[in-house]
């Protein structure tokens, strides 16, 4: 299993709190529900929720016990943390730092974004 690039994860984070900040529900999925989609929302709520990755695995696995993380997986959250809450350099992480490129921003304005 694989894991979402931490660009890829940013914008589906960025993507999340948007609709959230409005009011909207956010559905979140990959194929099998067990890994990549779960990369997304760790995310999510480390950055948004204030959580250590590890209290977000635990949360999640409260609500949804066969969550199952790839050890990339695991390692792009920790990636994550420290990039967005640490505010650490991770090597492979300046396109973040540079903005979403406009191919990128007709996804956001129609309001549909496939990661």
């Amino acid at each position: 299993m694989f894991a979402p690039s931490i660009t890829d994860i940013c914008q589906a984070v960025d993507f999340i709190h948007e609709n959230a900040s409005l009011g909207k529900t956010t559905y979140v999925h990959c194929k099998a529900g067990r890994g990549r989609s779960t990369t997304i929302v760790l995310c999510y709520l480390v950055e948004h929720r204030h959580m250590t990755p590890k209290s977000a695995y635990e949360y999640v696995r409260s609500i949804r016990p066969r969550v199952l993380l790839a050890s990339s997986q695991w390692q792009a959250v920790q990636d994550y943390y420290l990039l967005k809450v640490k505010k650490s350099t991770i090597p492979g992480c300046m396109i973040i730092q540079k903005g979403i490129r406009s191919s990128d921003q007709r996804g956001w304005k129609t309001g549909h974004r496939s990661f």
